[in-house]
């Protein structure tokens, strides 16, 4: 018979590397951001098609400096081949790239 085993699955993230977030200051973005910061992300790059454009973002990368977590904003225009290769340039800048997230949108 098969045996029954109770998981949890959880999700931790690599201190060295990199985690890329298209769209990542966006309110979901500074969340999923902050959701990898939790789970150990130290190097992180957010991108933006205008950078940081309120307080809110601000006081997130306040906080999360704090935590010794390195932070950097791309305004690469990922949405060409030039753009997207931009990004990953400055993203190796900070090390291996473990993981990116796209949640760029553009609502209408």
């Amino acid at each position: 018979s098969p045996s029954k085993f109770r998981g949890i699955s959880r999700y931790f993230c690599n201190s060295e590397k990199v985690y890329v977030i298209a769209g990542g200051l966006g309110g979901f973005g500074l969340e999923l951001a902050d959701w990898l910061i939790l789970r150990g992300a130290k190097r992180i790059v957010l991108t933006s098609r205008k950078g940081i454009t309120n307080g809110y973002q601000e006081y997130r990368l306040r906080i999360w400096k704090t935590y010794g977590v390195i932070v950097k904003i791309s305004t690469a225009p990922i949405t060409t081949k030039e753009g997207c290769k931009q990004l990953i340039e400055e993203s190796l800048e900070l090390g291996r790239i473990d993981a990116v997230f796209n949640l760029a949108v553009v609502l209408a």
